[in-house]
């Protein structure tokens, strides 16, 4: 699969974005023939270079050299500028009856000059002309029906009085004097087309393939076949290039056939069944040209690049509508979920996948439905129209295999979400639909008949799974629960929006946007602020486009936008918010600052968007550093250590890993715990001792960024309470450190014991007296015993100790 990213690419300069207001607006650009100016703060995604894109109807020829690229289109010819990056154009109307002002053959000389012909003369154009008020264009009143040009000799072919010769024109001798021109041959039949390789003019006659040798004194004594193709009736142009013939038909389909030249002069009769073609593609194939080792052909409203290396086609194609794997035909939606981009390419029957991680396609998904929106959770893409829904595979093993089918809808389907492997249905008959997998893993849809007397137009979801449904002028938000129920109204987000809107979306704070009559629109008050997204990014001859669709996700900043002119583009103007630039605000100084902390406990609500962040890099930093995002279906319970305006700063004990995950959750989606449920403070102070060195924590967190200090084994401190329904139990305690200040903060309570375990201080004794003291000589035997018998036990382990190591050894 070609990478997404191809040689071809042209840079596009981005202008700033002029802001007034809460408004962002756009600085207008000049439309002319001759220029091009992308938007601001938005690129060309699809086809990923401006030159791939140019609207044609009729192209009829095409001329390549290292500076320009030349495509005839009627009576227009378009000039791509390599250096410049940008389309020019001539117009050609020097004759009375505009069908004889048509272009129908383009070749550039040697010198960079552009020959064309039309229905009467041939024309000589200087390129480097067109960015000014009159372009240099030659009338030579040289008359042909086709030419050809090698060095400094120009072939053409004439009819007169129903007869068709073969000539050539030294042009460094005569200009371009036809009366100096010398006929090679005559009474050829139908329209001959011409090529020269490796000093040997080569050229058709109906459905004969013929050769001169141009070193030969008389030339017209050196003809000879090459070979009869009798699979067509005709040839429409012929060109060669390192060794290989490449030929287009005039049968319908027009095919493109490519064949060894080598294997070609010793095949007499030329068919399928004589000689394979190295490639034959079928299409509206009319003219080829050669540049630089590849052959560009002309096929229907576009040309396409022949790469003579792979013998087939590249993805490489200029024109508005392509069927090659990176473009797209008349696109209806588009959606994104987590990497993929997935876009409703009817034109092609198809559903076109980018992993925008890799920025690889993958194999499109064949889609007979004219679809009308898209909705995926990136395991399955829903394909919905009025009346039907399909149901995809986006994994791998089951990749593109259809899954569900779902056409008995009562009622027009006017919207489709996807809230986590989940999908709801909106439609115009007041019913709600969910279509979800049952406890076999089928695919089922159940409907909900609603009793509200709105009537849905169209439909949304966003990451915290809340349900957009828009009614007339109104945007009501539910939840899960509260769409599938009868009664349900929901509530009102947004009262004043266009009639004809045709999509709306939300960001990840839940800010409302929609397409109005082919722009787009953020939903902020009561007159919608419109994103300046309308001006071409490509060469055409409208000052403005439409936007067919648009679609963005939560991780990133980007908003992909689909065009009714058969292109995409890429832009950061909405400048969303994502679960990736979180703010940090301050959050962060309560976190780690070093005096003692105060927390709490919280526990999720079901289904809760979770946003994991690494506490290691926290500190100092003006966003939370992202690790990933998940919207966890069950409850849980978390300490909450810190706080932003929006969310709780939260840390969790996975017991499977046992490990801590930090993570930021919606303070909408928590619970905070009263404090007697999972604490409980001491009436009177208690005393502890550690059984280890260990740190005091200033939450019930077992971090090492989060210590207030190191204490030693053996310490008394105090026991202030104790705390359960956390990773650990712990105790609350409290010591006077040697600045005579007092410190709390949390110790497990694994560590702490009710005893000391010092050495206690021996009690110093005076043994022996003047008088008789019976009491103090038993004492002293009683001592010295029992230090015997110690000593005795102490070797005794000692010594078995030994033997057991000596054992094991």
């Amino acid at each position: 699969m070609k990478n997404f990213k191809t040689t071809m690419i042209c840079i596009l300069s981005l202008a700033a974005c002029s802001i007034s207001g809460a408004a962002l607006s756009l600085v207008q650009k000049n439309l002319t023939a001759n220029a091009f100016e992308p938007i601001p703060a938005a690129s060309l995604f699809l086809p990923d270079s401006y030159k791939q894109y140019l609207d044609l109807n009729a192209p009829t020829d095409v001329a390549v050299n290292e500076d320009y690229t030349a495509i005839a289109d009627g009576n227009v010819i378009y000039v791509y500028d390599q250096a410049d990056g940008v389309y020019r154009e001539y117009v050609h109307n020097v004759n009375s009856d505009p069908l004889k002002n048509n272009v129908t053959k383009l070749q550039f000389d040697e010198t960079g000059n552009l020959y064309f012909l039309d229905a009467t003369y041939l024309y000589i154009l200087a390129p480097n002309t067109l960015d000014e008020p009159t372009p240099t264009v030659k009338n030579t009143s040289f008359p042909c029906t086709t030419f050809y040009l090698h060095g400094d000799m120009l072939y053409f072919t004439d009819t007169k009085a129903s007869t068709t010769q073969l000539s050539q024109l030294d042009l460094l001798a005569y200009d371009i004097d036809v009366t100096h021109a010398k006929t090679l041959k005559s009474d050829l039949s139908g329209k001959p087309t011409i090529a020269v390789y490796e000093n040997e003019l080569y050229y058709t006659s109906g459905n004969n393939l013929r050769k001169i040798d141009l070193q030969a004194q008389s030339a017209q004594d050196a003809s000879s076949t090459v070979a009869v193709f009798d699979n067509f009736s005709a040839f429409s142009s012929i060109r060669i290039v390192n060794g290989v013939f490449c030929c287009t038909s005039t049968n319908d389909p027009a095919t493109f056939y490519a064949y060894d030249l080598t294997e070609l002069a010793t095949t007499s009769i030329i068919n399928e069944n004589s000689l394979a073609p190295l490639n034959k593609t079928d299409g509206k194939f009319s003219a080829l040209t050669v540049f630089d080792g590849a052959v560009y052909a002309v096929d229907g409203n576009s040309v396409r690049e022949f790469n003579l290396t792979d013998c087939d086609f590249t993805d490489r194609e200029i024109g508005n509508r392509s069927s090659s794997v990176n473009r797209i035909n008349d696109a209806a939606d588009v959606c994104l979920a987590d990497n993929l981009l997935l876009i409703a390419d009817n034109g092609n029957k198809r559903i076109s996948v980018l992993d925008t991680a890799t920025d690889n396609f993958q194999t499109p998904i064949e889609n007979e439905l004219i679809a009308e929106r898209l909705v995926s959770d990136g395991n399955t893409l829903l394909v919905a129209n009025q009346d039907q829904a399909i149901l995809y595979s986006l994994q791998s093993e089951t990749y593109g295999e259809k899954l569900a089918e779902f056409d008995d809808f009562i009622g027009n389907i006017v919207g489709a979400a996807s809230v986590y492997g989940k999908y709801y249905l909106a439609l115009d008959n007041y019913s709600h639909y969910l279509i979800g997998t049952d406890e076999n893993g089928e695919w089922q849809y159940a409907e909900t008949k609603r009793a509200a007397t709105r009537i849905p137009s169209l439909l949304t979801a966003d990451a915290y799974g809340n349900l957009y449904v828009a009614s007339g002028a109104k945007i009501h938000r539910y939840t899960e629960a509260q769409f599938l129920s009868e009664n349900e109204d929901g509530v009102e987000v947004y009262g004043n929006l266009p009639q004809n809107a045709k999509k709306i979306s939300v960001d990840y704070e839940g800010n409302l946007y929609a397409l109005i009559e082919g722009k787009l629109y953020k939903l902020d008050g009561e007159t919608p602020t419109q994103y300046g997204l309308n001006d071409p990014l490509v060469y055409t001859a409208s000052a403005q486009t439409t936007v067919t669709a648009f679609t963005f996700g939560i991780e990133e900043n980007k908003t992909y936008v689909l065009y009714a002119e058969n292109y995409m583009a890429q832009t950061a103007l909405l400048n969303l918010p994502t679960v990736k630039t979180i703010a940090v605000n301050g959050a962060d100084e309560s976190i780690f600052a070093k005096e003692s902390a105060t927390f709490s406990v919280v526990q999720t609500q079901p289904d809760a968007l979770t946003v994991y962040f690494d506490i290691n890099a926290l500190e100092g930093a003006t966003e939370f550093p992202y690790l990933s995002f998940e919207r966890r279906a069950m409850p849980f319970t978390a300490l909450k250590i810190g706080e932003t305006e929006k969310h709780n700063a939260l840390a969790i004990f996975n017991e499977e890993t046992h490990e801590y995950q930090t993570c930021l959750v919606l303070k909408t989606q928590c619970n905070e715990l009263p404090a007697e449920e999972y604490r409980s403070d001491y009436d009177s102070e208690k005393t502890g001792y550690l059984t280890n060195a260990v740190f005091l924590y200033k939450f019930p967190y077992l971090n090492s960024l989060l210590t207030a200090s190191r204490l030693n084994a053996d310490m008394q401190i105090t026991l202030l309470g104790e705390i359960d329904k956390l990773d650990h139990p712990y105790y609350h305690v409290a010591y006077v450190d040697e600045n005579g200040v007092r410190q709390t903060g949390f110790i497990p309570k694994a560590y702490v014991t009710d005893f000391s375990a010092t050495t206690p201080i021996p009690e110093q004794l005076t043994y022996g007296s003047l008088t008789s003291n019976n009491d103090s000589i038993f004492r002293l035997v009683y001592l010295i015993l029992g230090t015997a018998v110690i000593c005795i036990l102490v070797d005794i382990l000692i010594l078995k100790k030994r033997k057991n190591d000596e054992t094991q050894n």
